[in-house]
């Protein structure tokens, strides 16, 4: 192409001097590049490397060779500490690129994902398939047409090896490598119910042994956190009804009866259960509303000195949140929280009534200071 014709390309498409740019690295750095796009990023040199190298097929040169050749033009390397770098791209334009290389050239992904070693690799490449591109028809209320694949070569190609993805994904959920990455537990359960729920549910039972153990550690949840999410995945009926065919059982019933032992945050928790389950009020009071009310009482007891008015404030918004919830009648409990938080507030007016106009004396001493001062000087 001559020098014109390539300078007007790039013009036209950005993309095709970064395209001409990764075509005249070798093969081994092209293929670390895009490993790079199927990872959380930035991620450590360590990850990367361990995801790219447990790729099935032969290289020519190491792994640092070939990050070395990505350095300074695709690819940024952070020292955090002396053994941990952080790998990303030099500026997020570069994932789009990647990403949409790979969807004109889905065949690299045979080889990027012959071997996943990261739980995460076949979640990003799972979302990037059910990506969807939205195509406006009235401006006016934004209405949209059936929306078209944005990734379709990375969507055919998902579509090709769908079992065999989930089952690899199933297998990793529980590798020790999976713990890389922060986002764990119960949100590793919603990414695959996602993908089930667009995809459908694989069929062979070793698969759905694991799949129904993840479901079990979720409905017993030992922190108001892992409980929080997992009721944001029973909110969604499509979610809900693969979690009880996982667990051939009704997961709200069950998650519900885990948590009536729990300490305090079960509360709030069993409240949003109750509802998802349609029960009536009379069996929220029965099974765990006399306990919330007695927490309550105790709560406002042990705050009724209170000096922290943060801590008033949120103990009133918790106790009519009660009184809301259960139809409790603790106005009492929350009229003397307010009166200590009107303590306070008076405790501080004063204060500030009290403070001396300067730091050293009274403010007429300092005036005959002052004016000893000016007349020493005439």
């Amino acid at each position: 192409m001559a020098l014109a014709d390539d300078l007007l390309a790039v013009l036209d498409d950005p993309t095709h001097m970064w395209s001409h740019a990764l075509r005249e690295l070798s093969v081994d750095g092209q293929r670390l590049f895009l490993t790079l796009t199927l990872l959380p990023k930035p991620v450590s040199s360590d990850v990367l490397q361990i995801a790219y190298t447990a790729q099935t097929l032969d290289r020519s040169e190491t792994f640092l060779e070939s990050l070395r050749s990505l350095e300074d033009s695709f690819i940024s390397i952070e020292r955090r500490y002396a053994d941990l770098r952080l790998v990303g791209f030099r500026n997020p334009s570069l994932l789009d690129f990647a990403t949409i290389y790979i969807d004109n050239n889905s065949d690299w992904l045979d080889s990027l994902l012959s071997a996943p070693k990261y739980f995460e690799q076949i979640i990003i490449v799972f979302s990037l398939a059910m990506t969807k591109t939205a195509t406006v028809v009235n401006p006016r209320d934004r209405s949209r047409k059936d929306a078209r694949p944005k990734y379709p070569g990375i969507r055919r190609w998902v579509e090709r090896r769908f079992s065999e993805l989930i089952t690899t994904a199933v297998n990793l959920l529980d590798a020790e490598k999976a713990e890389v990455y922060v986002v764990r537990g119960s949100s590793r359960l919603g990414q695959l119910l996602e993908i089930m729920a667009a995809y459908g549910t694989p069929t062979k039972s070793a698969i759905l042994d694991k799949l129904r153990t993840k479901v079990e550690e979720a409905v017993y949840p030992a922190t108001r956190e892992s409980a929080d999410v997992m009721v944001e995945l029973l909110r969604k009926p499509n979610y809900r009804r693969l979690l009880d065919e996982l667990l051939n059982d009704n997961a709200c019933a069950v998650m519900r009866e885990s948590i009536l032992d729990k300490d305090a945050w079960k509360f709030a928790v069993l409240s949003d259960l109750d509802w998802l389950l349609e029960l009536e009020l009379e069996e929220s009071w029965e099974s765990w509303g006399n306990d919330y009310v007695s927490y309550a009482r105790q709560l406002a007891e042990e705050l009724a000195d209170s000096t922290d008015d943060d801590e008033l404030r949120v103990a009133i918004k918790e106790l009519n949140s009660v009184g809301d919830m259960l139809g409790a009648d603790l106005y009492n409990e929350i009229s003397m929280l307010e009166q200590q938080r009107e303590v306070l507030k008076q405790d501080e007016d004063y204060n500030d009534d009290e403070l001396p106009l300067s730091g050293s004396g009274n403010a007429v001493d300092e005036s005959a200071e002052l004016d000893r001062i000016f007349a020493s000087l005439l």
